[in-house]
């Protein structure tokens, strides 16, 4: 059974440069690691996105209707995902104390 519109994503901005398009793709692609732009293109630029999420493994066999998150990344904005290993910065918070009342 395809998908109706309703089942597909469609994400998209104005005037932006491509980090801000590669870090927005950590919550609208579904992936378990975080993107780094590499790509050293300038910018600002305007883009629509349209994908349908991937079923559960659950659902695999039913037929999605459009392009997964990866394939409309490659065909729709010619990008394309590349698994990496490297350092990233962040922030750890080992111990929390209320302000004291002075």
């Amino acid at each position: 059974m395809p998908a109706s519109a309703q089942d597909r994503y469609s994400f998209g901005a104005r005037n932006v440069p491509m980090s801000f398009i590669a870090t927005s793709f950590d919550s609208w692609g579904h992936l378990d690691r975080p993107v780094v732009d590499e790509t050293a293109l300038g910018g600002p630029y305007d883009f629509v996105l349209e994908f349908t999420p991937e079923p559960p493994p659950k659902y695999a066999t039913i037929d999605s209707g459009g392009p997964t998150f990866q394939e409309a990344l490659r065909k729709q904005l010619g990008l394309r995902l590349e698994a990496k290993t490297g350092s990233i910065k962040f922030l750890v918070l080992d111990h929390v104390e209320r302000p004291s009342e002075n």
